[in-house]
């Protein structure tokens, strides 16, 4: 899903369903690019094989350095998270939601990455700050973000201006739902269900 979501913003697949495409839909190349990975668990280890097919530059942060990992992959490991978030143009985020990771990303964070850059978080919805992601889309901070998740309150209050005002934000936020294998179980989940889940505390 990561890679998907990557791929998917690079090259704006998701919009170029029009015949004019504006130069503002116009995608960036993958090949060759710079990504980083906050947070080499399983899931972070396995992104950094895929992007190997992409002749891209591997950088990682995590808690714990692993050098047998990062020769396998060929990533450089960087301690301070702010150094890959300076340099990344891939940022994607493999973390699970504790309260030391809530809001791992916010302000500060997206005012470090590259205007030119694309955060990719495939973690829990609150692993981001998402009016501070908002604000960072809006004003250019950053070039585009693609989200696996947000936050259910978040979707509820925002979902009509996330769908029609921002052109640079992937959400795909019922993913399971849209596998093969999960594809219609989750077509006949989703209409009598989809109204309880999202007023739910």
């Amino acid at each position: 899903m990561a890679m998907g979501l990557l791929l998917a913003s690079a090259r704006k697949i998701i919009f170029k369903l029009e015949i004019c495409i504006p130069q503002s839909l116009v995608g960036v190349e993958v090949t060759g690019s710079t990504l980083g990975i906050i947070g080499m668990g399983h899931i972070g280890y396995k992104i950094a094989q895929r992007s190997k097919g992409f002749d891209m530059k591997i950088l990682y942060h995590n808690r714990h350095r692993s050098v047998e990992d990062e020769q396998s992959v060929g990533a450089s490991y960087c301690e301070n998270m702010d150094d890959l978030l300076r340099e990344a143009d891939f940022v994607v985020l493999v973390v699970n939601l504790s309260p030391e990771t809530k809001g791992l990303i916010s302000h500060r964070e997206l005012s470090l990455m590259k205007p030119t850059a694309t955060l990719v978080n495939v973690s829990r919805g609150l692993v981001v700050d998402q009016d501070a992601l908002v604000k960072a889309l809006q004003s250019g901070e950053i070039r585009a973000a693609a989200l696996d998740n947000l936050h259910k309150v978040y979707i509820q209050e925002h979902y009509s201006k996330i769908v029609s005002e921002f052109v640079n934000l992937i959400v795909d936020p019922l993913a399971i739902f849209t596998s093969e294998t999960l594809g219609h179980s989750g077509a006949l989940f989703m209409p009598n269900h989809v109204t309880d889940l999202l007023q739910t505390d």
